[in-house]
């Protein structure tokens, strides 16, 4: 019989055999290095990371907000009783290598540096491999045992996400429905950073138009993305309406400043 496995303390991501035979494998091992502490600093469920302004930095799955330097930091080695920590220059070389071969995504602005894994769910993604105990404890003539059976790819589940938007969501009515609209629509990082910003719009704009009541949920989460573009329109300064006794019909919009000049003139 055999015994469960116990959880590994801080949780694990996958490493596959075939990346012995890969480009970074051949390359300095920092870059083996740096690739490793990418996989395994990156978030594991959705973060909101504060700033010191009024908002924050939804960060998902398989990214990691971070700088050069602190990369640096978590890749330095001991060398002969001496810490060896490598310049940012080496860094960002790296992750433009990286960039190159479509390993990751880095965007960089004054909040510091969002660093995104191409496949992170190719290395982290929960329940895909499928034990049985009889491919477990039989064995080929060699004496090694049998590998897994195939990997079955999962499609990510975003609910996690999808709660934290219904949260700022203000009409709680059809949550349900409005998961299902999700579901099919969110289906990546890119997505959810899209929705989000697409609330965040709708938002603001019900703040500006504090006359209108927000839609049913399942009305906006099945048309959330005519909300992902959206700005206010500008109301013109220099135009309003004149009054009759300027003989101008009450429809017609003129310029405010020459009404006012005729009102002089005629003084």
């Amino acid at each position: 019989m055999i015994s469960a496995v116990p959880p590994i303390p801080g949780g694990f991501v996958k490493s596959w055999r075939k990346e012995m035979e890969s480009e970074i494998w051949l390359m300095p091992p920092t870059y083996h290095r740096v690739w490793y502490w990418l996989r395994m600093n990156v978030q594991h469920d959705t973060f909101l990371f504060p700033t010191r302004e009024r908002f924050g930095i939804w960060v998902l799955p398989g990214q990691r907000i971070t700088s050069l330097q602190q990369i640096a930091e978590g890749v330095k080695w001991s060398e002969w009783g001496r810490e060896v920590i490598p310049n940012k220059k080496t860094i960002k070389d790296i992750l433009d290598w990286l960039i190159h071969r479509g390993m990751v995504t880095v965007e960089s602005n004054a909040k510091g540096t969002l660093i995104s894994l191409v496949n992170w769910h190719s290395y982290n993604t929960r329940d895909t491999a499928k034990v049985t105990a009889e491919s477990n404890s039989q064995e080929t003539r060699s004496g090694h045992k049998l590998e897994v059976e195939e990997v079955k790819e999962v499609k990510p589940s975003y609910s996690d996400f999808f709660e934290s938007l219904w949260k700022d969501y203000p009409s709680k009515d059809g949550k349900k429905i409005s998961l299902r609209h999700f579901t099919a629509s969110v289906n990546t990082e890119a997505d959810c950073l899209r929705i989000r910003k697409a609330l965040d719009n709708y938002l603001a704009h019900l703040k500006i138009e504090s006359w209108k009541r927000p839609k049913n949920g399942p009305t906006w989460f099945n048309n959330w993305e005519d909300w992902e573009h959206w700005e206010e329109p500008k109301p013109s300064a220099q135009l309003t309406l004149a009054p009759a006794n300027d003989q101008v019909s009450s429809h017609q919009y003129v310029d405010i400043e020459k009404v006012m000049e005729r009102r002089y003139a005629a003084q």
